[in-house]
């Protein structure tokens, strides 16, 4: 009976050790994984100050590519605006002269049937 006592003392020490030793892996492992997330948390935080710096640096090229093609814009209606106020003179002065002219010949024409 000494022979099983001692027996069953020996499995319960090697079952103790067997759960110190699964305890501790277990706390290795959960200590790993709290580390390994703490360093994934911080790499997510870098990519998403890079990828706002990014962002911003795209916005504002794009703002400033619109202001360019705003003023691009502004100085083509400007063009137009300077074409159609000459295109008002001209037709101006061209109706005038058509009407000139037409007075010039309604008078040559009174002129002549009037001699």
């Amino acid at each position: 009976m000494n022979f099983e006592e001692k027996y069953f003392e020996k499995m319960e020490r090697d079952i103790k050790e067997v759960r110190q030793h699964l305890q501790g892996m277990e706390d290795r492992f959960d200590e790993k994984l709290k580390q390994d997330s703490e360093q994934v948390r911080a790499q997510i935080h870098k990519l998403e100050l890079v990828m706002e710096k990014k962002l911003d640096q795209a916005v504002t090229g794009f703002i400033d590519i619109t202001k360019t093609r705003q003023d691009d814009y502004r100085s083509v209606n400007k063009r137009l605006d300077d074409l159609a106020q000459r295109l008002d003179k001209t037709t101006s002065w061209a109706i005038k002269l058509s009407i000139g002219t037409f007075v010039a010949v309604v008078g040559l024409v009174f002129t002549v049937l009037l001699k």
